[in-house]
């Protein structure tokens, strides 16, 4: 090897990056072997070195989970209080409202499935909020947006009907929009948007405890806005539905 050729080889060893990428390594190696040849190429330089190694940066990898949005919608576990029976006056069906809505729940198994929930969302009735404890061990947050659609009692004095009657005369007056159901049903749709609008602002693997009315509207209105889920009629007491969108696929 010429003194000339060594004084090269022993430049490129000094100045060019130990950290060189594969490709700047082999061209550094290819240019070392050259040394020894009689004449050594003069077409390889330093800089040409470098925008080798530089010339496939690399890739930037974009991570789609970011996007992803999973929640669970939970029934709360059976009440206690049983469902009304016989024939009652619109007073009766009221007072039977209010014990149910404070009555113990009935406790079990509970189908949660093999998914991470980072936090909790709850109605905050008595029969969620016992659920939300039962199904997630941190902190627990509670919104009256969660909670099941009310009805206003009808103003029929002492008229007794089957309870079976009032629950069709309850449904038929609520769709229809009849003056006596109208601000329950304008109030409880109002809810169901808000609590769909709540959901979308929470992280993913939000677990939201609820009750069968509202997780149907609920339901539905998540499917409306991009997410994959079961429909729901009646959800199960203690059962999970789990609703998923990945943005990064709009």
């Amino acid at each position: 090897m010429s003194t000339s050729a060594g004084i090269k080889c022993a430049l490129v060893d000094r100045l060019v990056p130990k950290a060189m990428t594969s490709v700047g390594r082999r061209s550094r190696v290819s240019f070392r072997s050259r040394c020894g040849e009689r004449d050594p190429p003069t077409h390889l330089s330093l800089h040409t070195s470098i925008s080798i190694a530089l010339s496939s940066p690399p890739r930037l990898q974009f991570d789609d989970t970011l996007l992803h949005m999973r929640l669970g919608l939970l029934r709360h576990f059976p009440v206690k209080y049983g469902l009304p029976r016989g024939w009652m006056t619109a007073a009766e069906l009221s007072h039977w409202r209010d014990q149910y809505d404070t009555s113990e729940v009935t406790p079990q198994p509970l189908e949660l499935g093999a998914y991470i929930w980072r936090e909790c969302l709850s109605s905050d009735l008595h029969r969620a909020v016992a659920t939300a404890q039962a199904a997630f061990a941190g902190p627990i947050e509670t919104t009256s947006l969660l909670r099941e659609a009310e009805f206003a009692q009808f103003q029929t004095g002492n008229l007794r009907l089957p309870v079976g009657l009032w629950g069709w005369i309850l449904r038929a007056a609520w769709w229809s929009g009849h003056g006596s159901q109208r601000a329950c049903r304008d109030a409880f749709l109002r809810r169901v948007t808000a609590a769909a609008d709540l959901l979308e602002s929470r992280m993913d693997g939000t677990l939201v405890v609820s009750h069968g009315g509202m997780m149907a509207f609920l339901s539905a209105e998540l499917r409306r806005r991009g997410f994959t889920g079961p429909k729901l009629r009646l959800a199960k007491h203690a059962m999970l539905y789990v609703y998923e969108r990945n943005d990064a696929e709009a």
